[in-house]
Order: structure tokens, then C-alpha cells, then sequence
């Protein structure tokens, strides 16, 4: 399934108890993760946050560990998010109570409440850290995804004015193909589409997936590919598209496709993608993906001198470019720098000079430091959220690289 039913936190955390959610984790590893599932699900979130934690010290390679503590972080979110909503509900509610009164009241709330409010940005901070820690030692595709979705993405509406008959028609399919009744979700689908002047791209979108899931390939494809052209800042179309691309043994299809969608956010789940294709064509893939030490350096991050080596030289060598770039890490005068123009990929170059012969893991990086290829490396291979602004950046002058860097040096014969 390409789309998937978004489930309330709260309930997909009870998820985890049931017989086979817990596949891959051992007997002991299952009934801690209980523990603090249950601990959590009885109304101590932050203790049951806490427990699960320190799972994450013993068992930080743990994919599905790391999963529920996502899951209570961003269960946590939506609560204080609810809370700060219904606290903004009351504000309103007692101005326009007031202003239509001849009498001042003083006991009622007129602004919002600071506790709430502080709680709300907390718990969104917390979240999108558990996020960024799990995306920086994981190949995980759970994070990626809920990072890009949540902190992101920014999904076009229907631009017509007269919206209310699309709307419900869309969430009449959107039930259906959650009740994997995809065939009859479809005219609902395209009521929506007719109702909104075509202009709305997930009705447009989730067709194409309706189809696709029914095995109607040519059907799916051709929204996918509409959707891909109309919407060009997307990158679920291209994504759906590879997948299609794939479902019909044309590999170096959905190979274009995730390279398209790679511009746009280099989302984890595309690399599998990529894999896959590279597979299906009997090619080698290989992009070198490994464990950073420290996240992607940026002046807001609170970094210190104190990381094991060679990421220690890598905050040294990062400090010092940044200091002499601009917002997005572009290095203002590249000629006092070896020539290089990003400060990301200047803090690589150094570290893997000084330190390339000492760590077995900085081979492939070396490899391509060597032919060119760098900067495809540590942007797109090593992408993560701390480095949007510069990815963007180099993105926007590179597209042609990244392609070649893709079909040519990460998938080969």
C-alpha cells in the first residue's frame, strides 16, 4: 500500500502490543517496550517517554524501539497542540463575549495562556528533536517521512472558491481507501477533482494510488505523471510514480523518478526505492551511507569540542567555514577555502584529509572525494533535516551532478 492511512498516535501506540507488532524485537526487548508502552497509555506520558529512552542507550540500533518513542513524542505534540488550541478557542470566545457586552468582565481570560503555550512549543521542540536524533544514526524510513510531512512539507490546496461539495467528496474516498475499498473510492475522487477546478493535488494524487492499487498501471501512471508536471515541488508524485515505474519491470523509470523526487527532499524511503530498481536491473548499488558522529554543523546548533574523532575535526573545520558564510552555508569567498563553496562539504574535505586512513568508514567518502562527487555525497547520500538550507542550495546548481551522481556512481554494473 503507497498511501498510508494516517492512525491517530495515541491508538497506534496500542498497536504494539498486539501479537506480531513486536516481530524482530526479542522476549525481553518486547516486554520492556510494554512496559513503557502501558506506563505512557495510562496518562504518565513523560514517565513512559522516559523508560522508552533508556531503551533506545540499550538498544540504539532498534528500529521499532525507536519508532514508539517518535510515536510518544508526537502523541505528546498533538495533545499540547489540542490543549493550545482549545485554550485560543476560549480567548476568542470570551473577546467577542465581552465586546458584545456593555459590562467589562475581569475574570475571564482575554489572552492566551502562557503555561499552555509554553507546553505546545516544548513538546513540538521535543518532537522534532526525537525526529532529528533518529534520522541522524538510522536509515530508518518512519522518521524521514514524519519529518518531511511535519516540518516540511506544505501541501497545495484547491484553489476554487466553492470548495465544501470537494471536500466531503474527498473524504468520502479517503474512508473508502482506508477500508481498502479502492474501486469504489474512485468517482469519489474525482468528484473532488471536477469540484475543485482540477487544482487539487492530493484528490489528483490519491486517484492515481486508487488505481494503483487495483493493478490499473497505465491509469495510475497517467495522474502520477500529471500530478509530477503540475506540481513540481511534490515529492510524493515522483515518489508514486517510481513505485508504478517499478510495479511494471521499468526500472530506469522509477530510477528518473526517485532522482526527480531527490531533488525535491531526499526522503530515506527513496534510497530503498533506488535499491530496489538497481536490483530489478541486475546493477550494483551502493551509496555509503554510515553513522554520523554529529549532526550536520549550523551556527544555531549548541556544538562543543568534545566529540570522539573524526567528527571533532569535522566541527572545527565547519566552524571555521561557516564563520566566513552566508545563511545557507554557501562559503562568500570559496578561494580561501581550497576552492570549495559550501561550508558542508569543506568540513568533509579537511576531516577526510587528516583523517581518511584512520577510519575504515570515511573509505567511501574518500572514494568520492576523490572523483569529483563530494558534495553529491555528504548532501544527498548523507542528507538530513539540519542540512535543508545548504541542500537547497546546492541543489539548485547541481541537478545535472546529482543525476549523473545517481545513475552513474551509486548504481553500477
Amino acid at each position: 500500500m503507497m498511501k498510508k492511512a494516517l492512525v491517530p498516535i495515541f491508538f497506534t501506540l496500542l498497536l504494539y502490543a498486539l501479537p506480531g507488532f513486536g516481530q524482530n524485537l526479542t522476549d525481553v526487548q518486547k516486554k520492556e517496550v510494554l512496559k513503557a508502552v502501558k506506563t505512557f497509555n495510562s496518562g504518565k506520558m513523560q514517565k513512559g517517554i522516559d523508560q522508552a529512552e533508556k531503551l533506545l542507550v540499550k538498544y540504539p540500533d532498534q528500529y521499532k524501539i525507536w519508532n514508539i518513542v517518535i510515536d510518544m513524542y508526537a502523541e505528546n505534540f498533538r495533545v499540547q497542540n489540542q490543549k493550545m488550541s482549545n485554550s485560543l478557542n476560549d480567548m476568542i470566545a470570551n473577546a467577542i463575549k465581552e465586546s458584545m457586552s456593555e459590562k467589562k468582565s475581569s475574570n475571564e481570560s482575554k489572552s492566551l495562556n502562557i503555561d499552555v503555550f509554553q507546553q505546545y512549543l516544548q513538546a513540538q521542540l521535543q518532537y522534532k528533536n526525537a525526529l532529528r536524533r533518529a534520522t541522524l544514526t538510522t536509515r530508518n524510513t518512519y522518521p524521514s517521512l514524519l519529518m518531511r510531512s511535519s516540518f516540511v512539507n506544505d501541501i497545495p490546496s484547491p484553489r476554487k472558491a466553492k470548495q465544501t461539495e470537494s471536500i466531503q467528496a474527498f473524504q468520502e474516498a479517503e474512508k473508502l481507501f482506508r477500508n481498502k475499498q479502492y474501486e469504489q473510492s474512485i468517482p469519489f475522487y474525482r468528484i473532488a477533482i471536477e469540484k475543485s477546478d482540477t487544482t487539487f493535488y492530493s484528490a489528483i494524487l490519491y486517484l492515481g494510488d486508487a488505481y494503483y492499487m487495483i493493478n490499473e498501471y497505465d491509469s495510475a501512471q497517467k495522474y502520477f505523471e500529471y500530478c509530477v508536471k503540475e506540481f513540481p515541488g511534490q515529492i510524493e508524485a515522483p515518489k508514486f510514480l517510481a513505485d508504478c515505474y517499478g510495479a511494471q519491470n521499468n526500472f530506469e523509470g522509477a530510477i528518473d523518478a526517485c532522482i526527480q523526487a531527490l531533488l525535491i527532499y531526499p526522503d530515506q524511503a527513496l534510497f530503498y526505492k533506488l535499491e530496489d530498481a538497481a536490483e530489478g536491473l541486475k546493477k550494483i548499488y551502493d551509496d555509503g551511507w554510515i553513522k554520523r558522529g554529529v549532526y550536520p554543523y549550523f551556527p544555531n546548533n549548541p556544538f562543543t569540542n568534545n566529540y570522539p574523532q573524526p567528527w571533532n575535526d569535522y566541527v572545527s573545520y565547519a566552524r571555521k567555514a561557516w564563520s566566513q558564510s552566508d545563511s545557507l552555508g554557501v562559503i562568500k569567498d570559496p578561494s580561501l577555502f581550497d576552492g570549495e563553496k559550501y561550508a558542508e562539504v569543506y568540513a568533509w574535505k579537511m576531516m577526510l584529509e587528516k583523517n581518511r586512513s584512520k577510519f575504515p568508514e570515511l573509505t567511501y567518502a574518500a572514494n568520492m572525494l576523490s572523483k569529483g562527487y563530494l558534495d553529491c555525497y555528504v548532501f544527498i547520500s548523507l542528507f538530513h533535516y539540519d542540512l535543508l538550507p545548504s541542500y537547497r542550495a546546492f541543489v539548485k546548481e547541481n541537478k545535472e551532478k546529482i543525476k549523473t551522481y545517481i545513475s552513474q556512481i551509486v548504481i553500477y554494473s
